[in-house]
Order: structure tokens, then C-alpha cells, then sequence
């Protein structure tokens, strides 16, 4: 018996003692790998968003921690930035994407910056796995995890994509982390937003209802144009109120999406609301900023969202905004404002909700008096997730980098 036992134990430390080992040599594999790929002095920041030129609220928080990187590397820093992609590689992939980064965004990344591509597989379809979806999805970002720090490993390893497993792989090649973490992790996840929107002026806006975000399915676009469509109903006989129309502005990732926005278009007309519903696609940023300068109404429909940054940026410039009663938008963005509990949006969750929610805005936005505090109220309100704060709270997080020591091998 005791013999069994003590065979165990041995069994048992011995297993233990091999994978402390194991592990020991792929951290040294991933420190060499480091010290091969980077200069001595440099400091290399590696980020991890597979999908980065989709263009979303996720990707701004990309493109700007970028900004700030290169904004510190032209002060008095050596910094080295990469980024982790499973978009498909061409020869002029990093000269286009960073045009269309500064039309879509108004973002510019200093030149001056040394910046480049690893190219990684492509992540599995969800749809793919048969049972244990989210254990399933969470190995398959491991391995595409393992698979980018091998072939970069970086000083500092940064996830602006909220995939949190990453930061297994990570760790154990000895990289510092900073995550941009999602909702509803925490409740107040690194942020940003325009500041030029809060220039605008709040006065004369037109009868417009403006919608910002990806024609994705969790963006439930269609729940807009059915409250829309509510709406005109119940303010049948008024004509200042039928007049609204409603701006869905967006970009199409590809065919899916664009096959989606066809359904939505087909939606509006068997709804009958046609001519007061438009389509805006895959625009730059001046022409969305001009949407933000006329529209009087935001709108936003996502239920749980993350965080929101189309939400702040309605609401910076002005816009009286409305978002789903769930998710960043309820716990962050839209909540009383000042010790006076100002009112800084509307929250819904039913159509009927977003109808009469879209009802009141419409109504207060055509009075001055009342729409210019809600307007005021809700843009002070977003100066809490400016690109300053932003800015400042990145480059605070991001000195960790600095501390790490250059070793050779």
C-alpha cells in the first residue's frame, strides 16, 4: 500500500518539477525571441486585435493608445509598436489601412513612430463550434495568442480587444500587460472620444434622428427603424414631429453585412417609412462629423454594449441621446449629471420604449430652452472620457513598459 502511495507521489512531483521546467524553457524561449526582435533601449509595445481594420468604437481605442505611443516616442522614449492582425497581408496593407485610420477617425500616427504588422491566423468562426462555444472560442484565442508571441514577443503586451485568456500566453513569455478591459469587467474601462465634436454648435439643429455603428447584428438597427416607425405613428397629425427622419450612418465589414443593410431596406419600406430613412456607408469622419453638427436626436440600440463610444460622442456633440437601458450606457454614460442630477439622455430597452423615448427628444429639441440644458448637461457630462483623460490615463499605464530590463543572450 505504501509503496503505491509513495509511487504517486512521486509521480505527482515529478509531473509538477517537468512543468515548472517546461515552462521555464518557453519563458526563455520567448525572452531570446524578445531580445532578437527588439534594439537595446528600445521598448516594444505589442497589440492584440486580430480584426483591426473593422473600424468600431474598439478600433478607435486602438488607433488612439497607437497616437499616444508615438506621441511619447517623439518626446524622449525609444518605442517599438506592433500589431497583432488576422487581416490578410498585401503588399501595401499597413499604407492603406493607416490612410483610411485617418479618414474614419481623424487619427494620424506620427511617422517618425517605428510601427509594423504580424500577420496571424484567422480566429474560428463561433458558429464552428458544436457545444462549449465560449470554452472552445477562449482556446482558440490562446493559440492565436501563442501563435503572435511567437513570432513576437514583445516588452509589453496590450489587448485592446477584451480578450482576457491572452493574458495566460502573455505571462508566461514574460511580458508586462495593460488591457483595455470590457464592460462589464469593470465599469469604467479606458475611454475616448472627439474633442473637436464639443465645438459644435448646439443651435438651429435639423429634424434629424442620427444612428452611428457597424451594421453588425448586435446593433439591432432594425429595433430602430421599428421604434421610428412607432413613433411616427403616435405622432400622427403633427407635422413638425413626421417630419424627423432617421440617418443610419456605418460601415459594411463585407458581403454579410452589406445583405444586412438590404433587409434593413426592405424593413423600412414594408413599414412605410422609406422616404424618411437613409443609409450612409462606409463615409470618413468629416462627413459623420457633419451628421454630428445638424442631427438634433442620437440613437443607439446594442444591448449590453461594452462601453459605448458612440454613445459619448453623441452626446459631445450635442445630440440628445438616446441608448439601451443595459450595458456601459446605463452604468457609465448616460446618468444624472452634477449635483443638480441633471437630466443627460434617454435609456430604453422595447420598442414601444425607444418610440415614445424618441418622442420626447424630438419634442424637447424643438424647444430652446429645454434642449439647450440637455444638450449642455450631456456634453459636459462626456469631458469625463476625453482624449486628454484618455491620453493622459494611457501614457500613466503604459510606464510600466519603461521598467523592464533589456537583457541579452
Amino acid at each position: 500500500m505504501l509503496t503505491h502511495y509513495a509511487m504517486a507521489i512521486h509521480v505527482f512531483w515529478t509531473s509538477v518539477l517537468t512543468a515548472i521546467v517546461s515552462l521555464f524553457a518557453v519563458s526563455l524561449d520567448f525572452s531570446k525571441k524578445r531580445n532578437k526582435c527588439c534594439h537595446i533601449n528600445t521598448t516594444s509595445f505589442a497589440f492584440f486585435h486580430p480584426h483591426c481594420s473593422a473600424f468600431g468604437g474598439g478600433e478607435r481605442v486602438l488607433w488612439k493608445a497607437i497616437e499616444a505611443l508615438g506621441q511619447i516616442h517623439c518626446k524622449d522614449k525609444q518605442i517599438e509598436v506592433i500589431v497583432y492582425t488576422s487581416e490578410s497581408f498585401t503588399e501595401n496593407f499597413r499604407r492603406d489601412l493607416l490612410v483610411k485610420v485617418k479618414e474614419r477617425f481623424s487619427i494620424q500616427i506620427p511617422p517618425s513612430l517605428p510601427f509594423r504588422f504580424v500577420h496571424i491566423p484567422k480566429k474560428r468562426d463561433p458558429s464552428e463550434f458544436k457545444r462549449l462555444t465560449l470554452i472552445a472560442e477562449s482556446i482558440d484565442t490562446i493559440k492565436l495568442a501563442w501563435n503572435a508571441l511567437h513570432q513576437f514577443t514583445p516588452h509589453v503586451f496590450v489587448d485592446t480587444t477584451g480578450c482576457a485568456f491572452t493574458f495566460l500566453v502573455a505571462k508566461l513569455a514574460g511580458c508586462k500587460i495593460v488591457a483595455y478591459v470590457h464592460y462589464p469587467t469593470v465599469s469604467t474601462p479606458i475611454r475616448s472620444c472627439h474633442d473637436s465634436l464639443r465645438k459644435l454648435d448646439m443651435e438651429d439643429r435639423e429634424n434629424l434622428i442620427l444612428s452611428i455603428g457597424q451594421f453588425r447584428p448586435e446593433k439591432d438597427h432594425a429595433l430602430q427603424i421599428k421604434a421610428f416607425a412607432k413613433m411616427r405613428n403616435i405622432a400622427e397629425g403633427r407635422d413638425q414631429l413626421t417630419d424627423f427622419k432617421l440617418i443610419l450612418v456605418g460601415s459594411c465589414r463585407g458581403k454579410e453585412d452589406q445583405d444586412r443593410v438590404k433587409i434593413l431596406r426592405e424593413l423600412a419600406e414594408s413599414l412605410n417609412v422609406t422616404e424618411n430613412v437613409e443609409f450612409v456607408l462606409n463615409q470618413p469622419f468629416p462627413v459623420l462629423k457633419d451628421f454630428f453638427g445638424t442631427a438634433s436626436v442620437g440613437l443607439h440600440t446594442m444591448w449590453n454594449e461594452h462601453f459605448g463610444i458612440g454613445v459619448v460622442e453623441m452626446m459631445a456633440a450635442g445630440l440628445i441621446t438616446i441608448a439601451h437601458n443595459s450595458g456601459g450606457p446605463k452604468a457609465d454614460i448616460i446618468v444624472p449629471y452634477s449635483e443638480k442630477k441633471l437630466l443627460t439622455g434617454y435609456l430604453a430597452s422595447t420598442e414601444k420604449e425607444y418610440a415614445n423615448a424618441m418622442l420626447d427628444a424630438c419634442i424637447i429639441g424643438m424647444n430652446n430652452e429645454k434642449s439647450r440644458i440637455l444638450r449642455q448637461s450631456a456634453q459636459e457630462s462626456s469631458q469625463r472620457f476625453s482624449d486628454a483623460v484618455f491620453n493622459t490615463s494611457f501614457k500613466l499605464e503604459c510606464k510600466i513598459g519603461f521598467t523592464v530590463k533589456h537583457q541579452s543572450y
